[in-house]
């Protein structure tokens, strides 16, 4: 019971995480006497592919996935129903080589006035897509770079224009390498996963690449090679800060980066890729000289998420 009309401050400024994979509909109820609703909206990272294995072939790394777009919307609360709805996009999962099975790409986030995504229900998206897949390694090439996820675009959404919005792009992944991977450079809110490293024919194997940090972001360090038997190692996941609430101190801007590669092996298993953070892509798997199987499996996305501040 409200009996002195004070704001619980906790629903002035919500978060909203994925709920598992039905994915269903969250609700959002408008604080009483609020006068501005500003939200941030980013959806589902790609998932890295799979590295490749093979016997006497190059075994290449798997590309990095993409990563979401990002949408920033500010409204006058009047203009706003008293209830809204939220799908917050999963991001998406690593590929594999053994069974051999494709990354898939991340999912678009949604806030609509109804749980569905009907053109004139929705208010904002995270964009266009979610971040693209990473492609697997090849014994011909290493794995393509997930695509980045495209802005969203206001004049398919006409609710969208009753406030101030703001678009940032994805960024691609990092492909993977023939034997040494692309590294991803930081340039978005959030980034691509990085490409897994590759096995040349004659044997030598490299690092995953990395996420290279730069200011308060850390650089994130793929995986290194081995070999004798010894599985490669795996590709640290992104970089990804403390959410903001009312109970903790966070010292970090909401930022996040993707996962690095994973490294190769020689008569083992290749490395796994890092998982991303919120709307990264996965790092690419790492590339083995042993068998057709033994490629490394790639990095899951990261989920979107959805923040919603009234004041």
């Amino acid at each position: 019971m409200d009996v002195f009309g004070l704001i619980d401050g906790n629903i002035l400024k919500q978060v909203f995480l994925t709920n598992g994979t039905t994915n269903s509909w969250q609700v959002w109820e408008k604080p009483k006497n609020c006068k501005f609703v500003n939200i941030l909206i980013i959806g589902g990272g790609g998932g890295g592919g799979a590295g490749f294995g093979a016997l006497i072939n190059t075994a290449t790394g798997g590309g990095g996935g993409g990563s979401s777009a990002v949408t920033k919307g500010f409204f006058q609360a009047n203009l706003l129903p008293d209830r809204l709805y939220i799908q917050v996009g999963p991001g998406g999962a690593g590929g594999t080589n053994n069974p051999i099975v494709a990354a898939t790409a991340g999912s678009v986030s949604y806030v609509s006035i109804q749980p569905n995504t009907t053109s004139g229900n929705v208010i904002l998206a995270s964009g266009q897509l979610g971040g693209g897949l990473g492609g697997p390694g090849t014994g011909a090439a290493g794995g393509t770079a997930g695509s980045a996820g495209p802005v969203f675009v206001q004049t398919n959404f006409y609710l969208s224009t009753l406030g101030i919005v703001q678009t940032i792009g994805g960024q691609s992944g990092g492909a993977g390498g023939a034997n040494t991977p692309i590294p991803v450079t930081i340039a978005f809110t959030t980034t691509g996963g990085a490409g897994g490293g590759g096995v040349t024919a004659g044997g030598t194997g490299s690092n995953g690449a990395n996420i290279t940090g730069t200011g308060f972001v850390p650089t994130t360090v793929g995986g290194a090679p081995n070999g004798a038997g010894v599985n490669g190692g795996s590709g640290n996941s992104g970089f990804q800060p403390i959410l903001p609430n009312f109970n903790s101190f966070n010292r970090y801007p909401l930022f996040t980066t993707g996962g690095a590669g994973g490294g190769t092996s020689i008569l083992a298993i290749g490395g796994t890729g890092g998982n991303g953070g919120y709307g990264s892509g996965g790092g690419g798997g790492g590339g083995s000289y042993a068998s057709t199987t033994s490629g490394g499996a790639g990095g899951r996305g990261g989920d979107g998420i959805v923040i919603i501040n009234a004041f």
